[in-house]
């Protein structure tokens, strides 16, 4: 199921919002200022986001210049703000699309599934999280500009679950997806590639979330230190 959050103040647009996307088969989180937003996205992931810009705490534009830093997702800006400067600087800091106030539910919901389609068939050969770099076509990986020599499962292993990052993964995914359907070991040769590719990943190792009866999946949120 795909994940919306939806970051807006004016409570009843904010629950018609949630019910219409809802019904249309999304999983919908929502946030009603800009630092309950900001700690939100902190700690889930989501496919897509709406944005409303004049928000308390923390406005829209500067919250996504910080989701920008970090997270490559699709950003629409949801706002009564129809000049052209606020436009433009939405789109500076990163923001994918800029709808103004009042807007057509059917267009939102189009805008949506076209925008989530680009992102989904992107043809991404470079993937950049902090210092962690994974070049997908030369099959090299690099944590603080050092390259790091990964074996060949590790490296489809890493890639397979950072081109699904956000989204569960189980084992017989994961056996399907890196060594293929006609595969017949065990699901445990899953664990085991885990367990050495975190031994490679050092610093991001946490990233790699463990789902006790579910499998694993790659979540790009700072992991919480004890």
């Amino acid at each position: 199921m795909r994940r919306l959050l939806i970051v807006e103040d004016e409570i009843h647009l904010l629950e018609l919002l949630k019910e219409f996307f809802t019904d249309k088969g999304f999983s919908v989180t929502i946030a009603k200022d800009g630092k309950e937003a900001f700690k939100v996205i902190q700690e889930s992931t989501f496919d897509i986001i709406f944005l409303d810009i004049l928000l308390p705490y923390l406005d829209g534009f500067h919250l996504c210049e910080e989701i920008r830093k970090t997270q490559n997702i699709p950003i629409i800006i949801l706002t009564a703000l129809s000049d052209e400067d606020a436009a433009l600087k939405g789109y500076k800091m990163g923001a994918d699309d800029y709808i103004c106030k009042p807007y057509s539910l059917a267009i939102l919901y189009a805008k949506t599934e076209a925008l989530l389609k680009r992102y989904n068939s992107r043809d991404v050969k470079v993937y950049q999280f902090k210092t962690l770099t994974i070049d997908f076509l030369r099959h090299k990986v690099w944590i603080e500009e050092k390259e790091i020599y990964l074996p060949r499962k590790e490296f489809e292993l890493l890639s397979y679950l950072v081109q699904n990052k956000g989204r569960l993964k189980s084992r017989n995914d994961i056996l399907d997806a890196v060594w293929g359907s006609e595969y017949e070991g065990f699901e445990r040769s899953v664990d085991t590639h885990i367990k050495k590719l975190r031994q490679y990943l050092g610093i991001y190792k946490e990233h790699i979330k463990t789902i006790i009866g579910g499998g694993y999946l790659w979540e790009e949120l700072h992991p919480i230190i004890k």
